[in-house]
């Protein structure tokens, strides 16, 4: 449901993409015009929170990018469960690197920075990159 919406986003939008992953679907504008780009990514995510209100999915605006996917998949669910499964074992982390670039890997810095007194060896060494600017 969410493809065929992304399709017209894409005949509007010069120089958009979608882009399919396991976990879902990504419609990128970075390439658009700038202006132009922002304000169908608005009106997109609006119009698939419509099409898609009665679906299992969420529908989120990342920096030029809007993602539909099945709720429940996240980085930040994953990085949850390699925490957990390494706190379980009672096994410990030497190094932890993690690297986002927009909001939407927000949740998975906050699982990293609450798991690292349960999973971080004294010589632990962590390190977690972001670098994005909001978006309206």
């Amino acid at each position: 449901m969410a493809e065929p919406v992304m399709k017209l986003y894409i005949e509007a939008t010069d120089n958009s993409s979608i882009e399919t992953k396991e976990s879902g679907l990504v419609w990128h504008h970075q390439d658009a015009n700038p202006g132009f780009g922002s304000c169908q990514a608005k009106e997109m995510l609006e119009h698939l929170e419509i099409v898609l209100a009665n679906e299992v999915v969420v529908v989120k605006r990342g920096q030029f990018i809007i993602e539909v996917k099945p709720q429940g998949v996240s980085k930040g669910i994953v990085t949850d469960k390699v925490f957990t499964s390494i706190a379980n074992d009672e096994r410990k982390a030497d190094f932890v690197l993690c690297i986002g670039d927009d909001r939407l890997d927000e949740e998975m810095f906050e699982i990293i920075e609450n798991a690292m007194s349960r999973i971080a060896s004294p010589q632990c060494c962590s390190f977690c990159l972001h670098s994005w600017t909001k978006t309206k």
